[in-house]
This record gives structure tokens, C-alpha cells and sequence, in this order.
């Protein structure tokens, strides 16, 4: 009875599987992006830096004042246990470490030490990510760390690594067939994690922030062949800061509750939902449990996605005959339609500044497209003979990332914005529904 409670309970929240991408015994650094001003935003140049331990005059750059640098990728460590890693910063200064916000002194000051503590295991890489501004007058930034059996000392190289691909954390679903797919999470550090469950799991959605991973299960579907059987499907939360943290169910409803979308500080969900008899939006809190219906016109709707303030909520949806991009503002529930020729799946840049969006139109291939928030400048992203679907943006919002038929098969892949390269990110043939984290 005992082995059977626990199967049942393995099989309701999803299990883990890990595999850890072998990883060069020495690293070489950071990948650092050096901006004009201090708000990250304007880039200078980009550069491997081995060690982050700067002093004014920095080298290689024109300007030695009112700029800011963005480092990542990931640290090596060599122990298993508490890590305490410490800035000497002049001025501004923000540590992440797997996600986590370890200290942040985001002021103009004087050479001034910060610390944070995080667990670390030994041989397992942990992303890491450094943001700092240089103000007026002289500079610097020094990071270290220390252990029980880590004496302090400057980070070294060797311990270093920059991201295997552009920064962030990626998660998509491994089949097009819900109750046969899977959730792959992979990490700029070369680790992937695979979410699994014999109900299946897809549509994954990762918070801004990265911390977050909400999914749906079929875990509750008791009979997916049988048209009269309700399908109970369920949203899941797994906290990604924590390494054995444990799926917590967010909803419970009799008929299907999908395609969620976490809002920019994290607090709330986005989903849609058939717990009214037709596809509605609803959101719920991450941290209480408080529900309530955003939309009400008993057209279809679905595959929300927040605008980068939170203020927007767009979506899909079929009320005019064919499937057009709407947005929803939360403040004072008003409606805007953005487009005319047909849209489905949206995401939201960065930035803030565009909508994309996938559409099939003049009878060719589903392409990719953006739009302003406001419904205007729609342009074109691709346009080829192939099926793509699903965009969503990197952290900077040059790049997109989604699902295509390039190669016969469904795989992911990297649309350069700037130049209109396109590289594979997949290639196993069965990768569908990316969200990439900012």
C-alpha cells in the first residue's frame, strides 16, 4: 500500500529526471556587455571577462564614466556547501545566483563591500548574473567568494564559464500530443532538467525573473480517449530556486484549466479555462489562494500573456470569426483588438515595446510577426516556406526564439533580429511551446 501511495503521489506532481551537460574542467570567464549611462540598455561592446576585479581606468573602453555592465553566465564551485560571495563596488552594484537576488547596494558610494550566502554543490555549475554602474569620479568592482574550505579570494577563471547560449532559462514541451509530452528546462550553464508525468505535461511558463515554472499536468485526467470523461487538467508552480522543491497544484477544477502566464513581479497567473463551459481567462494569486474571472464574453480565449508593466493582458481569441490578437487592461477591463488578418499565441518583449505573434494568412505557412501594444506598426518577422509558431524573446529582445518545420520535423530555433540569421537550438524533431525568461 505504501509503495503504491507512493507512485501515486510521483505521478500527480511530475518527477525530475537530471542530466547535467559535461562541462570543460577550466572555465574562461563571464561574458560581460558593457552600456552607455547606467541603465543597461544602450550596448557598448561585449567581451569575455576572465575575473571581475576592475579598477579605474577599466580597460578597453572610450568612456571611464556613466556607464553599466551586465556579467553571466555561470560559477564552478568546488565544495559542497554555503557559499558567501562578496562585492567591493564603486558605485552601483546587483549579484543573482541561480536566480537568486544576493545583494544589491544600487546607489552612487565609495569602494563598499556587500555580501550573500547560497547553498552550492560541488561539480554543479549555478548560473550567476552581475549588474553594475559606474557613476562619476573613480571606480571599481571585485567579486569573491568564500567558504568553509573556500579560503576568500577574487572569483578565478578557471571557476568561471559564459553562457552557453544567451542568457536567461528556456522551457518547452517535447511533444505536439498533450498527455504524451514532457517539459524540458535548460539553463545558459548547460544544464537541462526534464519534467515528466504518464498524464503529460506542456505548455510551460517560466516567470520574468526565471524562479518560476508553471505548467499543465494531465496528472487528474482519468480517461483521455473517453469523450464523456471530463479532462480535469491542472496549472503546477515548481519553485526553481529551490533544487528539491516540490510541484505545488495551483488550481481544482472539474473541466480544463491550461496555457498559464505569470505576470512581471511574479504575484499573479494568467490562464485560460473551461470551468465556465467555454475558454475564458482567469488569474489567481501565487502566494494566496484568491481567484478571480478576467474575461466574460463567452467567446473563446486563450494563451494569455502580461504586458512588461503588468498593466496588459494579451491573448487569442475567436470572437470575430477568426482567431485575432486582443489585449485586456487590468486596471479598468477594456479591450483593445490589435489585429485584423489573424493572430494566435502571443508574448510580449523585454522592452515592452512589441507584441508577437504568430498568424497562417493568403493561404501560406504560419509565420511570425510583431505589433505595437497599440495594434500599430505590425511587421513581418519571417517569411519562408516553413510552419513557425510560438515566438517569444530573450532577455535583450534581439533575439527570437520558436518552434519550426525547417527541418521536416518540429524543432526550436534562433531568429537573429538584427541580421535575420536563423540557427537550430533543438534538433531531436519534438520540441514545441518554448518561454524563455528575462
Amino acid at each position: 500500500m505504501r509503495r503504491i501511495l507512493i507512485v501515486a503521489l510521483l505521478a500527480c506532481a511530475g518527477v525530475w529526471a537530471w542530466a547535467q551537460t559535461p562541462a570543460p574542467e577550466i572555465g574562461t570567464g563571464l561574458r560581460g556587455e558593457y552600456f552607455e549611462g547606467r541603465d543597461l540598455t544602450t550596448r557598448m561592446l561585449a567581451r569575455v571577462d576572465p575575473v571581475i576585479n576592475y579598477a579605474t581606468p577599466f580597460p578597453g573602453l572610450t568612456r571611464q564614466t556613466e556607464f553599466s555592465v551586465r556579467w553571466r553566465g555561470s560559477v564552478l564551485p568546488a565544495f559542497t556547501e554555503p557559499y558567501t560571495f562578496i562585492t567591493t563596488s564603486d558605485d552601483g552594484v546587483r549579484l543573482w545566483v541561480n536566480g537568486q537576488l544576493l545583494l544589491e547596494n544600487w546607489t552612487d558610494h565609495g569602494p563598499t563591500e556587500n555580501s550573500g550566502t547560497v547553498n552550492l554543490q560541488a561539480g554543479k555549475k549555478a548560473e550567476i548574473k552581475i549588474e553594475f554602474f559606474q557613476g562619476g569620479g573613480g571606480g571599481m568592482l571585485r567579486l569573491e567568494w568564500q567558504s568553509e574550505h573556500q579560503p576568500r579570494q577574487v572569483v578565478p577563471a578557471k571557476a568561471l564559464f559564459p553562457p552557453l547560449f544567451p542568457e536567461g532559462r528556456i522551457a518547452y514541451q517535447t511533444s505536439a500530443v498533450p498527455q504524451k509530452s514532457s517539459i524540458v528546462l535548460s539553463t545558459s550553464s548547460g544544464e537541462t532538467r526534464t519534467l515528466t508525468d504518464p498524464g503529460g505535461l506542456w505548455k510551460p511558463a517560466l516567470s520574468p525573473d526565471g524562479s518560476k515554472l508553471l505548467y499543465t499536468s494531465g496528472a487528474h485526467v482519468s480517461a483521455w480517449s473517453d469523450p464523456k470523461v471530463a479532462k480535469n487538467t491542472e496549472l503546477y508552480l515548481l519553485d526553481l530556486r529551490t533544487a528539491d522543491a516540490f510541484p505545488r497544484r495551483m488550481t481544482n477544477s472539474p473541466l480544463e484549466d491550461e496555457q498559464a502566464a505569470v505576470s512581471p513581479d511574479g504575484k499573479w497567473v494568467a490562464f485560460a479555462t473551461r470551468r465556465d463551459m467555454t475558454w475564458e481567462l482567469y488569474e489567481l494569486s501565487t502566494a494566496v489562494n484568491k481567484i478571480k474571472r478576467i474575461t466574460t464574453t463567452k467567446a473563446v480565449k486563450s494563451f494569455p500573456a502580461f504586458s512588461t508593466d503588468g498593466t496588459l493582458l494579451f491573448f487569442e481569441t475567436n470572437c470575430d470569426g477568426q482567431w485575432e490578437i486582443y489585449s485586456h487592461n487590468l486596471d479598468d477591463d477594456t479591450e483593445t483588438r490589435l489585429t485584423t488578418k489573424g493572430g494566435r499565441h502571443p508574448s510580449c518583449s523585454p522592452d515592452g515595446t512589441w507584441v508577437l505573434f504568430a498568424a497562417a494568412r493568403d493561404g501560406h505557412p504560419t509565420q511570425l510577426y510583431k505589433i505595437k501594444p497599440d495594434g500599430s506598426g505590425e511587421t513581418a518577422l519571417t517569411n519562408d516556406a516553413y510552419a513557425n509558431d510560438y515566438p517569444c524573446c530573450n532577455p535583450d529582445g534581439d533575439m527570437v526564439l520558436y518552434q519550426s518545420t525547417r527541418d521536416g520535423k518540429t524543432d526550436l530555433y534562433l531568429l537573429t533580429l538584427a541580421t535575420g540569421g536563423i540557427t537550430p537550438f533543438t534538433t531531436t524533431g519534438t520540441a514545441f511551446c518554448p518561454t524563455w525568461s528575462h
